[in-house]
């Protein structure tokens, strides 16, 4: 099914989740304390990611971070990403954050790709069209078709489901 550029981007929405090992976790401290887990912590948020082929890594924006209780769990060293290189010219580190990713067919309802479990990028994406950006290391997963003068673009999965995805992790805080 094809659908819209908007904006001349491709973008797509997308359902982050709690990544099971931080849900479990989190579960379990609130079982403890016998309290529900608290209703103003989403365990899952809809927003709309920008396609990007040229990123080897996914992103969310710091806000669903805040949102959200997603963990940390070491960083990702990213050359280039924000036009400000590191100390003399080496790669920075970036939060990486254990999540769940959906993504939705053009409708917004039924899934594409379930990834499991991501790594995922924490860092502020600072554009009011998309809170996310999908880098390679979900796009590997998908079948991607741009066509630039229909204004359309077309995304599938050979397989609806991936256990798990990492961008380049360095242990450690």
């Amino acid at each position: 099914m094809s659908r819209a550029l908007t904006f001349r981007m491709p973008i797509i929405r997308v359902k982050i989740r709690v990544g099971p090992v931080t849900l479990r976790h989190l579960e379990k401290g609130y079982d403890n304390r016998c309290e529900p887990w608290p209703r103003s912590i989403p365990k899952e948020l809809e927003v709309d990611a920008l396609i990007d082929t040229g990123a080897s890594v996914s992103i969310i924006d710091s806000s669903i971070v805040e949102e959200m209780p997603l963990r940390s769990y070491g960083y990702c060293p990213i050359s280039g990403f924000d036009s400000q290189g590191g100390d003399e010219g080496k790669a920075k580190q970036y939060p990486n954050y254990e999540a769940g990713l959906v993504l939705l067919d053009a409708s917004g309802v039924a899934p594409i790709l379930t990834v499991k479990t991501g790594q995922l990028v924490g860092h502020p994406v600072g554009n009011g069209r998309f809170r996310a950006i999908l880098g390679m290391d979900v796009l590997k997963h998908c079948h991607f078709h741009l066509d630039g003068p229909g204004d359309c673009f077309e995304i599938t999965a050979p397989e609806p489901l991936v256990e798990e995805i990492s961008s380049v992790s360095v242990a450690g805080a």
